[in-house]
């Protein structure tokens, strides 16, 4: 009997051992569903789940999520034409040798105004981590100093004549220094342009001329005037700042007299613009927000 049991065993052992494999060794990862799309079949869902997004207000939503900057249609147009094909709109042949696009497609939004999809790799996934939109509009059918916006064009120019001059002083660029050294690291400020600050207040109130109070707070102030070493300090009585290496950077040239629309809120004027570039208007829509406030208009952002 005993050795009966023995054998039973033995074979019940030999049978787990064959039918009872090391499952670590037996995986051979997750499923991969087939890909057979095409790139065209690919480059039409991306576009179509691009107007979808705008049509059904869902731009907002996909702003929070993926943590991006999406262009806001032009103002006045609240859809876009639906498509059913890459028939319906024009393949635009980009310059290879300066972009890495695998798509451009136009197609129009009405008499005025018309988009550009840009499309970097065709994916059967969202369009806005593979490609852009931009909406534009003929420069030549836009008036130049359209009365209608005049009173927009009046705030806004002496605010663009000077924004990029502000935000580079306050990261120590372009700021006339004394040659004396006052601490290590910094001089005395003898100028900033035309102005000649003699205080961290003047400095702010230069700014604040410009730009809103939260802009400045929130993405400038720190660095200039608050961290461990600062941009500018007051050092017994003389405003200082530490000499920097930094580049004077560039930014977008705005057409004022190129305003082509604009729409206003209880707290903001939106204004839809073109920009230049060697002297020649771009077809491009820009949007510009100004903000009201209690002294007048001022800019919540760069541009």
């Amino acid at each position: 009997m005993k050795k009966l049991l023995t054998a039973l065993t033995a074979c019940l052992l030999i049978l787990c051992g064959c039918t009872s494999p090391n499952k670590a060794n037996d995986y051979t990862g997750p499923v991969v569903t087939e890909d057979t799309m095409t790139d065209e079949e690919k480059e039409l869902h991306m576009i179509q789940s691009c107007i979808s997004a705008y049509n059904n207000q869902q731009i907002a939503e996909l702003e929070d999520a993926l943590q991006i900057s999406i262009t806001s249609l032009p103002i006045g147009i609240d859809t876009l034409p639906e498509i059913t094909s890459l028939n319906d709109l024009t393949e635009v042949k980009d310059a290879e040798s300066t972009t890495n696009t695998a798509y451009v497609g136009q197609y129009s939004i009405n008499d005025s105004y018309y988009a550009l999809f840009f499309i970097y790799k065709p994916t059967s996934g969202t369009f806005w981590l593979n490609g852009r939109i931009t909406f534009n509009i003929d420069p030549a059918s836009v008036p130049d100093n359209d009365p209608k916006f005049a009173d927009y064009k009046s705030a806004l120019d002496p605010m663009l004549s000077v924004d990029n001059m502000i935000l580079n002083w306050l990261y120590g660029i372009n700021v006339t220094l004394g040659s004396e050294e006052i601490e290590p690291g910094y001089f005395p400020v003898t100028g900033m342009g035309s102005y000649t600050p003699a205080s961290i207040d003047d400095i702010k109130a230069i700014a604040e001329s410009v730009f809103t109070a939260d802009f400045l707070t929130s993405n400038y102030y720190p660095a200039a005037f608050e961290s461990a070493s600062p941009v500018f300090k007051e050092i017994d009585g003389k405003l200082c700042c530490i000499e920097t290496e930094l580049m004077d950077r560039t930014y977008p040239v705005y057409n004022t007299s190129k305003i082509i629309n604009a729409v206003e809120d209880d707290n903001s004027v939106f204004l839809d613009i073109l920009t230049i570039i060697n002297q020649q208007d771009q077809p491009e829509i820009k949007r510009i927000v100004m903000v009201k406030t209690d002294q007048g208009y001022r800019l919540p952002q760069n541009y």
